[in-house]
């Protein structure tokens, strides 16, 4: 993570101020075990915005969902990659488009299996905002909770306070580490305050951040100050932006994006891409007390359709020099598909080959007309997986239709087609279309059906 990154997030978490209103709902961790279990039915009231991040967990106007992220290293700087990772979304079944649970998982590479390695949950309050969101670490067997973020709203759906617990591992209880709240002016936001101890009983530091805008109401500057005492104030960081001339949003999207993307936490764990609108450049400075310094430097780049192509990070050494390379890709639906990392090398003036890259999986949702009996969306279920011999497949969808299943390989190969299926079961016995055994390795299985498609990730092991 970027220095300079690090210390605006730092700067935007939490910190202890009041109490919680009490039109919010109350969090417990009764409500947490008997509620949000990615493996039950749920129901509670919730709506979803609208994102404005590269990674858009959900796109409400095309009806497309993230479901998976599959991160990949160049292990052993060889050129390949090695998949060592996976993130797995679980939505609410009332609500489609509502983000339950996220499921970790890490690649034990000698067994090829994946293994969980934690999770996180989301409670929402009646109007549709996240008010809870909770971590968890450790196996399906034994997780423990290692941090909890409280969220609150003003009347006008802005978020107003943002409270960060982390666990004692001596007494396993939590306390709050930092705590936030944010000041507005119509629609803008003007100033973040924060104050944050490492153990919740001091010392105590204090940050402040202030927002100047354009006309069209994009933060143009950002500055950063840090007090030991909360009266005495030191300059430390500023930023500027620049934009794209296609750029159309405003200070409410630069709110929206505090309330709602950056509450979910998945811009910044997916693929460092945090942004609002169009920027088509951003500038650190630190300063030393006499003068500004400069640090860092991002350029973004877009296509024609005014998607990020490219983000490009530099550092300052008398000029900029490059440093980091994000290549973000799309697929054919217009969802994002993939974000490759690259490095600079002083030595030869070229990028390094990928040294990450994320993948990322969606499926298509449909909208709930029914609210007591909603329609059920199109997905799959498998098992086992990952399989030996032989992987049963169930579709899960309201439509009788006849429908058509196509394995891939991962270089995006068709291994096995079945055509016009009737029933909703199917099993396939790891043979490809030439009734030859496919190898160990990565499939995925894509559906078809009246219009929509979901695919699915297989893995075969012998």
């Amino acid at each position: 993570m970027k220095t300079s990154l690090f210390i605006l997030l730092a700067c935007i978490l939490p910190l202890l101020l009041s109490g919680i209103n009490p039109h919010l709902k109350q969090y417990s961790h009764e409500q947490n075990q008997d509620l949000l279990s990615p493996f039950r039915n749920l129901s509670p009231e919730i709506v979803a915005g609208q994102s404005l991040l590269p990674v858009k967990p959900v796109d409400r106007e095309r009806n497309w969902r993230l479901t998976e992220c599959l991160f990949y290293y160049d292990l052993y700087e060889n050129g390949l990659m090695v998949e060592l990772g996976k993130d797995v979304i679980y939505y609410n079944q009332v609500n489609p488009a509502c983000i339950d649970s996220i499921v970790y998982f890490y690649k034990d590479i000698e067994t090829d299996v994946y293994l969980r390695s934690g999770s996180r949950e989301y409670y929402y309050d009646a109007s549709g905002e996240l008010i809870v969101r909770v971590d968890y670490h450790g196996n399906s067997n034994h997780q423990e909770t290692f941090s909890k973020h409280l969220f609150e709203y003003d009347g006008q759906n802005r978020l107003l306070y943002i409270y960060y617990y982390e666990t004692d591992y001596d007494s396993g209880e939590l306390f709050v580490n930092m705590a936030a709240n944010f000041v507005y002016d119509n629609n803008r936001l003007l100033e973040v305050n924060q104050r944050n101890s490492p153990t919740g009983q001091g010392p105590y530091h204090w940050y402040k951040q202030t927002f100047v805008h354009d006309e069209q109401g994009r933060v143009i500057n950002r500055l950063l100050e840090v007090s030991a005492d909360s009266l005495n104030w030191s300059t430390q960081q500023d930023y500027t932006n620049a934009y794209n001339l296609n750029d159309t949003s405003t200070g409410n999207d630069f709110i929206h994006y505090w309330s709602h993307d950056f509450a979910v936490g998945l811009d910044d764990a997916y693929c460092d891409l945090d942004m609002v609108g169009m920027p088509s450049e951003t500038v650190y400075r630190l300063w030393d007390g006499a003068d500004w310094n400069n640090d860092l430097r991002y350029t973004f780049t877009y296509d024609n359709a005014n998607r990020l192509i490219n983000k490009t990070s530099y550092s300052w050494l008398d000029i900029w020099n490059p440093a980091d390379l994000y290549s973000v890709f799309y697929d054919n639906n217009n969802n994002l598909q993939r974000i490759s990392y690259q490095t600079w090398n002083d030595s030869t003036n070229v990028w390094n080959s990928i040294a990450t890259s994320n993948t990322f999986l969606w499926e298509q949702m449909t909208a709930n007309e029914d609210e007591i009996a909603p329609d059920v969306a199109l997905s799959i279920s498998v098992y086992p997986n990952p399989f030996k011999e032989g992987i049963s497949l169930n579709l899960n969808s309201k439509d009788n239709a006849p429908y058509e299943a196509s394995i891939y390989n991962v270089k995006g190969q068709l291994i096995k087609q079945f055509s016009k299926q009737q029933s909703k079961s199917l099993v396939w016995d790891g043979k490809d279309n030439a009734n030859k055994l496919v190898g160990n390795g990565i499939y995925f299985i894509k559906v078809n059906q009246t219009g929509r498609s979901i695919t699915q990730k297989l893995i075969h092991i012998k």
